[in-house]
């Protein structure tokens, strides 16, 4: 069953409408086989990731629990943990297949 939530507080800028954001963590073990492909695809160092339908990915990758805890409270995900995806429409995705498969239909990875 896949487990998303809508995030309603979520502060975003009029150019900001179409970003999906993407939250990794250092010491987070589901977040590998995600950073990996990242890696693989040429993503991982790119500022600017565009995906389709005038889409973008922002990814912030985090180092220890107290930054990746206080990224994820300014987003108001302050109940989820990474991996986790904010997608440009407010779903949350928490589930790494999920996310894989999203920024695979995204085009921004093209191998899973």
């Amino acid at each position: 069953m896949l487990n998303t939530k809508t995030v309603e507080n979520v502060e975003t800028s009029k150019s900001s409408d179409k970003i999906n954001r993407l939250f990794l963590s250092w010491n987070c073990p589901n977040c590998i086989p995600i950073k990996d492909l990242l890696i693989s695809n040429n993503i991982i160092c790119n500022d600017n990731i565009n995906a389709k339908d005038g889409q973008s990915l922002s990814v912030f990758y985090t180092f220890n629990n107290i930054s990746t805890r206080d990224l994820l409270d300014c987003f108001g995900l302050k109940d989820q943990f990474t991996p986790v995806l904010l997608t440009s429409n407010k779903k949350v995705l928490n589930d790494k297949k999920e996310i894989i498969k999203y920024l695979y239909d995204l085009g921004i990875i093209s191998n899973i």
